[in-house]
C-alpha cells in the first residue's frame, strides 16, 4: 500500500489528540491502542523514506503567559 505525506500528517494528528481512528486517503482505520498508532506511523515513515518522499515534521509549541 502506498502512503502519502497527508497520511503521515493524519496519523500524527491522531497520536497528538489521543484519537484511535485515522482517515487515510483511501480508507478509515481504527487502531486498538496508541502503541499500534506509533507502529503504523513508523511503518509509514519507512515506506515514505524508501519511496524518496521527504518527511515533514511539524512542531507546534503551546505557550502560556502563566497568568
Amino acid at each position: 500500500m502506498a502512503y502519502s505525506q497527508s497520511d503521515l500528517d493524519n496519523i500524527n494528528q491522531a497520536i497528538a489528540s489521543g484519537v484511535l481512528e485515522v482517515q487515510f486517503e483511501d480508507r478509515r482505520e481504527r487502531f486498538q491502542s496508541t502503541k499500534d498508532l506509533l507502529q503504523a506511523k513508523s511503518n509509514i515513515e519507512v515506506e515514505l523514506s524508501k519511496s524518496g518522499v521527504t518527511i515533514v515534521r511539524q512542531i507546534k509549541p503551546i505557550i502560556s503567559s502563566g497568568w
